[in-house]
């Protein structure tokens, strides 16, 4: 085969054609014309007719790279056995034994795709044998810079892109208050679609509005989407953003005008600040010596759905999107739900229906066991009370976890279960706040669990659907 005038350090594909049959060779013909030693352990676990041959030339010469879509997965153990024979009996190429460098097989990982190459070294200008298991593909090539290049430049990171779906289910913490390379690195890497302004991020006006406005600019350029930018700003005493004049805690606030316009003064002063998205009004309907009451509006069902109502109608006509919580309430609850979890019956939602009729564009789901819903799991995590909020809230918003790294989930359930199982219950985004779990371990146990079939990718691509239908809104 012979081949002139390529392009340097670019790659060109090759298709070899089978002559004799009219068709195009799979991998035993090109095997056979070449004289490459096949392993049919291996080679039974490919799928021989779907793959790619690429020519790269480099400065050393020539190399070829070969992309084969893998039909079973479990070629880890095949393999190691052929590596096993090559370190025993030599390398083969055209019934050649070719003398290498190396007596065995070494390991690079490309920690920015997560992806593992192994190789062999034959000569010192960077020819050998190297491949790398990716998703359901398998690379080989004849140097270690040609799959270099066949990893960053062909964009053939099936891992990149899965990490880009997942990331735009989470809205997670992080640490400081402006961007540093490392923060910047974590974004470009999973590409998270919003962030949890906590007060460690928090110092003043000009501060946070800069830091949003940089992390805007790397979501834009990384992902083409805007940041969901959350905040609990309810009113005293969860006033995230201290240094805003609106604080009226919900207590305080007696009539429907009165709501109205403090949801209209509290979005004004988000937005102007580049957040998008109140987590507020709390709608649970509380007895005093609940955990949460004072944090409540502490009137009737009734009443509190109407003030709830007004006040998510301020917060739109502001421009903020607005996260009712925490269906279906934190009631009976008088320990703190975030350290250990809480097992109650279903209390009182018709607050919470009254002030759907105000169209808030989210929902927060409680972390707490309902008995009568679902005696085993929080409602987080089931489908029977996911579907419960659906059937009395809508299908409409956007169903939102409560924080998964807390301690009352942590201590009873194995993080790839706080992870996946919010997903296929039907939960849209993800609040990680890495307050007692490091978020970039959640992204990787989640990324994980989707090349795993543990998480449906169709439950992730139609909750990502619904995600940029409405960051498409935000202005």
């Amino acid at each position: 085969m012979v081949i002139e005038n390529l392009p340097q350090k670019a790659f060109t594909q090759i298709v070899i054609k089978n002559i004799k049959e009219n068709r195009q060779a799979n991998l035993e013909d090109i095997a056979q014309a070449f004289q490459i030693e096949t392993v049919p352990t291996v080679m039974q676990k490919l799928e021989i007719d779907n793959f790619n041959l690429l020519v790269y030339p480099q400065e050393e010469g020539r190399r070829e790279v070969f992309i084969i879509k893998i039909k079973e997965k479990d070629l880890l153990d095949p393999l190691k056995l052929w590596e096993a024979k090559i370190v025993q009996e030599g390398l083969y190429i055209s019934n050649n034994k070719i003398s290498t460098l190396a007596s065995f097989f070494r390991n690079f990982n490309f920690k920015e795709e997560n992806f593992n190459i192994r190789f062999l070294t034959i000569s010192k200008e960077d020819s050998g044998l190297c491949y790398g298991l990716f998703e359901d593909y398998i690379i080989l090539s004849s140097s270690f810079e040609s799959i270099e290049k066949a990893v960053k430049e062909l964009n053939l990171s099936v891992y990149s892109k899965l990490r880009g779906k997942i990331g735009q289910l989470f809205i997670i913490g992080f640490e400081g208050s402006i961007i540093t390379p490392q923060l910047e690195d974590f974004f470009k890497k999973y590409k998270p679609g919003g962030v949890l302004l906590l007060s460690k991020n928090i110092e003043s006006k000009q501060q946070l509005k800069s830091l949003i406005e940089e992390l805007q600019k790397i979501s834009l350029k990384e992902t083409g989407l805007p940041l969901f930018i959350a905040v609990d700003q309810e009113g005293e005493p969860i006033t995230r953003i201290g240094f805003l004049e609106e604080k009226t805690s919900q207590s305080e606030i007696n009539d429907t005008d009165t709501a109205y316009q403090i949801g209209l003064k509290r979005a004004e002063e988000l937005r102007d600040l580049g957040v998008n998205i109140n987590l507020a009004p709390l709608l649970d309907h509380m007895k005093v010596e609940d955990f949460y009451y004072n944090r409540s509006f502490q009137k009737t069902p009734s009443l509190s759905g109407e003030l709830a109502k007004s006040l998510v109608l301020g917060q739109k006509q502001g421009g903020v999107l607005t996260t009712i919580k925490h269906f279906p309430g934190y009631v009976n609850v008088s320990f703190n739900p975030e350290v250990k979890l809480a097992t109650i019956l279903t209390p009182e939602i018709s607050q919470f229906k009254k002030t759907m009729e105000a169209e808030p564009e989210l929902v927060m789901v409680s972390n707490a066991i309902y008995t009568d819903i679902d005696p085993s799991l929080p409602l987080t995590f089931s489908e029977d009370g996911i579907l419960y909020l659906k059937d009395n809230l809508g299908s409409k918003p956007l169903v939102v976890s409560d924080d998964l790294a807390q301690n009352s989930l942590l201590e009873k359930f194995p993080l790839i279960d706080i992870l996946t199982k919010p997903i296929e219950a039907g939960v849209d985004i993800l609040i990680f706040s890495g307050w007692r779990a490091p978020v970039d371990a959640a992204l990787d146990k989640c990324l994980e669990a989707v090349k795993d079939k543990a998480i449906s990718e169709a439950k992730i691509d139609a909750a990502v659907s619904r995600i940029i239908k409405l960051k498409q809104t935000i202005q």
